[in-house]
């Protein structure tokens, strides 16, 4: 669960609060490393600046996160001046949107990315840096390497033609671009996550046909070119829970039928693309009722709460289904609702887990989400047990190498349901239990001791998702 958990992110974030959450995302746009989208020099001759632009340091921020026990990886998006102006697939003017060498700029980039912080040392001879940078390679910093974010919401960016550019951004197009383009060139132990996939919306009829046909396009686009090998070792997705529209709010994880999506891709995985990892990059949900997407008050539970609240079913959802990565979107908040120049009834203005840059003030979702990773940082999904009422789910968590586990329960509505003196059972042979309670305010939650009688512990559940400790399940 430690290595599932994430949060989207940003170079100039507070690791304070990136770290404790997980897995970094780090939304990095090409042309900060292409010189600060300087105009020129074209490929092939750009020189990479991963180090002082405007006080960044991807060195750094790599090298802190590791050391914090937490991923963090790239996520490449966006053109660059030099390539058509910008253009999005990033190709030249003229150049066949589904042949592989029209990307090796873009493969280009990725070598060098993962030249440095991979895990292979390269020659000093093949990297291609500015002089004000440090000639380094091999850093063992970053293991996975994002392609691009969210390329289905551009009409020309096909599944045919984002197969051909992760045919470049992966082997150099099994190396037939050469040897110095393609992450697998520099570190053959990196690994290529596609870019995140939005899909169509608001109901699984759209969502999950749209994945799985520019998938199948993926496929077919390699089956023509590579033989079938597919160019990615990750699948990515991407999967809100909007609702109607404002001032209607977003709905919960369970009433839009998050695991019924999610498992389709899965099944979807199995079948064609056997061995791939399959991650959830991106959800979340407002929390100023102007935006179409925000969490709604229900009963005494703010907005900030219920945030909290769906964010952490989310993740069991994920759990359950077995994805390697679940990234919730994202960090920070963009702005303060009130201030001049703040939009919050845009979407995704106030999904973060604390207030903006500089103040970094935690949500409740920001402790929730925190408590949840810390508790059961080291389990892996068990099972879920039969709770014998419609308004109580349970999920079961054990140590990977170890006897301890986890009971987690909650109530799947979105109308404040509270069940009082729920009777749960735990395995036999326990004579207490502890009890962690998600609550703003406390990193890992606030902790108390329960005896057992009689094989069971009488409990409060409600929407807000209670673990449950045992030295043994």
């Amino acid at each position: 669960m430690g290595d599932m958990i994430g949060v989207n992110a940003f170079i100039d974030d507070d690791l304070d609060k990136v770290a404790p959450i997980g897995t970094a995302r780090e939304y990095h746009n090409w042309g900060w490393i292409a010189d600060n989208f300087a105009a020129t020099p074209a490929y092939p001759g750009m020189l990479y600046t991963f180090m002082n632009f405007n006080g960044w340091d991807w060195d750094v921020f790599f090298a802190n996160m590791k050391s914090r026990g937490s991923l963090a990886f790239p996520a490449v998006q966006g053109g660059v001046p030099w390539m058509n102006n910008s253009a999005v697939p990033p190709i030249g003017s003229g150049a066949s949107k589904t042949a592989a060498a029209s990307y090796v700029a873009h493969a280009d980039a990725m070598f060098q990315i993962a030249a440095r912080y991979g895990s292979t040392a390269v020659a000093d001879s093949r990297l291609k840096l500015k002089a004000n940078q440090t000639r380094v390679s091999g850093l063992n910093t970053v293991q996975y390497f994002e392609n691009f974010n969210e390329q289905d919401n551009e009409p020309t960016f096909t599944g045919d033609a984002f197969a051909a550019m992760s045919s470049a951004d992966y082997d150099g197009d099994q190396g037939r671009l050469g040897t110095n383009v393609g992450i697998k060139n520099a570190d053959p132990n990196a690994k290529l996550v596609m870019g995140g996939l939005s899909g169509a919306y608001p109901t699984a009829s759209l969502w999950v046909p749209s994945i799985t046909t520019f998938l199948d396009a993926m496929r077919t686009w390699s089956a023509a070119n590579r033989g079938g090998s597919f160019p990615a070792d990750v699948i990515n997705v991407h999967l809100y829970s909007f609702g109607p529209g404002a001032p209607a709010p977003a709905i919960s994880p369970e009433a839009d039928g998050v695991k019924t999506k999610l498992a389709a891709i899965v099944a979807y995985r199995d079948q064609h693309l056997p061995g791939k990892e399959l991650w959830w990059t991106e959800f979340g949900y407002d929390t100023s009722p102007l935006s179409k997407l925000h969490a709604p008050t229900l009963g005494a539970n703010s907005a900030e709460v219920v945030q909290g609240q769906w964010l952490v079913r989310d993740l069991l959802i994920a759990a359950e289904l077995g994805l390697e990565r679940a990234t919730i979107y994202v960090l920070r908040d963009d702005c303060v609702p009130g201030d001049s120049g703040c939009h919050p009834e845009i979407q995704f203005t106030t999904c973060g887990l604390t207030s903006p840059k500089g103040a970094w003030v935690p949500k409740p979702s920001w402790y929730y989400v925190a408590t949840f990773r810390s508790r059961l940082r080291n389990m892996v999904f068990a099972g879920t047990q039969t709770s014998g009422t419609a308004n109580v789910s349970i999920q079961k968590f054990r140590e990977k190498t170890a006897a301890p586990g986890a009971l987690v329960l909650w109530a799947p509505t979105s109308n404040a349901t509270v069940v009082n003196n729920y009777s749960l059972t735990v395995p036999a042979g326990l004579t207490s239990v502890k009890i962690v309670t998600l609550v703003a305010g406390q990193a890992t939650g606030m902790e108390s001791t329960v005896a057992v009688t009689n094989g069971t512990v009488s409990l409060t559940v409600s929407e807000t998702p209670t673990i449950v400790l045992v030295d043994h399940l």
